[in-house]
């Protein structure tokens, strides 16, 4: 068994109405081509995982837990704010970044390496190409896009980690929630 993972954090449902709605009003973008991701697959990744056998898989959640539990520093809840937008020529994509990367996200990416490297993953990118960002079209051409109309400003606080599944289905890709870790003194983790 395989199933194809991914850790990062959720945003709240009001940002992800409020990021779709700065899509809809801002978004400056031709009719034909890029591809609008629905609001409800809106997160930002830490790292992509790919395919994982299921001792992988149970690695990754042991690690996780026990990797946040004995953080020296424990993870507290944070705000991130999307406040700028930017155009990737390669994997072709509009997203939403945050201007400022809050120093939990690069922590986050930190300890997600770790947890590969725990459950022999090998990881695709290195931890210098990490850029937090929320994609919200694919299959942009760079001449399909133009400066948007105004910025955007979505805040919004974060206090889990997740283990996501990218799962396709007839009507599209969804990335339901398999685990999470609460950011708080208990560190507790829980399944979905």
């Amino acid at each position: 068994m395989y199933v194809r993972c991914f850790l990062g954090c959720d945003l709240t449902p009001q940002s992800k109405i409020a990021l779709s709605e700065w899509c809809e009003h801002f978004a400056r973008l031709s009719a034909s081509g890029p591809v609008k991701v629905r609001p409800a697959n809106y997160h930002v990744t830490s790292l992509f995982l790919g395919h994982l056998t299921s001792s992988q898989l149970e690695t990754v959640v042991t690690a996780c837990a026990n990797m946040i539990e004995e953080q020296r520093t424990p993870l507290h809840a944070f705000e991130i704010a999307l406040n700028d937008i930017v155009f990737w020529q390669k994997p072709k994509i509009m997203a939403a970044i945050p201007l400022s990367v809050h120093p939990t996200l690069l922590a986050l990416h930190k300890l997600a390496l770790q947890v590969a490297s725990e459950a022999k993953i090998q990881v695709k990118h290195p931890s210098s190409s990490y850029r937090p960002h929320v994609t919200l079209y694919r299959k942009v051409q760079g001449d399909q896009i133009a400066p948007p109309l105004l910025m955007p400003d979505i805040k919004f606080v974060v206090n889990q980690w997740h283990l996501f599944e990218s799962v396709s289905t007839p009507s599209g890709v969804t990335y339901p929630i398999r685990f999470s870790w609460d950011f708080s003194p208990s560190f507790a983790h829980r399944r979905e």
